[in-house]
């Protein structure tokens, strides 16, 4: 069974934030080694705009204006799925995990479950599945490391896992 480790871009910072992507990597939670098995969509703003409970921030929209060409790009994604889409085939694509990282327990899972709710649909994973990156990071004495493209959602997902692994190794005092 694998582990997933997810994370969404979204246009707040509250547990309704709307999605605008969302970036998952499938790993070994024995080694937390990445398989080729990835997942990327880019979310409709508008779509994930249609309930009222997720509303923009105002912050957030200005600091999203302050990050690079590069990030900016993906909220304009030509190939931008309505949100309902994008959770259907997330549910498709974790279907058989067991665990779900979040760089934040209380972050991307419950922005995740909470967009599962609000389009009427029930989320694929459980909440005991849940678990934190940063938690394992704060426990090996580890800071999170820089040089990664930033806020990209598979990109991010990836570099998390980098920075879990190294966590678990040293956890589990494993430096090699």
């Amino acid at each position: 069974m694998f582990h997933v480790l997810v994370d969404l871009e979204t246009m707040g910072v509250h547990s309704y934030a709307p999605i605008v992507s969302i970036g998952a990597v499938k790993f070994d939670p024995t080694n937390c080694e990445q398989t080729d098995d990835t997942f990327y969509s880019v979310v409709s703003l508008e779509s994930s705009m249609e309930f009222p409970e997720c509303y923009a921030e105002s912050q957030t929209i200005l600091w999203w204006l302050q990050q690079n060409e590069e990030a900016r790009q993906q909220l304009v994604d030509v190939r931008a799925v309505h949100l309902r889409d994008a959770l259907t085939d997330f549910a498709v694509w974790y279907k058989g995990s067991t665990g779900l990282w979040g760089n934040g327990a209380n972050f991307d899972p419950v922005i995740l479950a909470n967009a599962y709710k609000v389009v009427g649909m029930v989320e694929p994973f459980n909440y005991s599945d849940v678990r934190c990156v940063r938690t394992a990071l704060s426990l090996a004495g580890i800071h999170k490391r820089d040089g990664y493209v930033k806020h990209h959602a598979l990109y991010d997902a990836s570099a998390h896992l980098a920075d879990l692994k190294q966590a678990l190794h040293t956890i589990r005092g494993n430096h090699g």
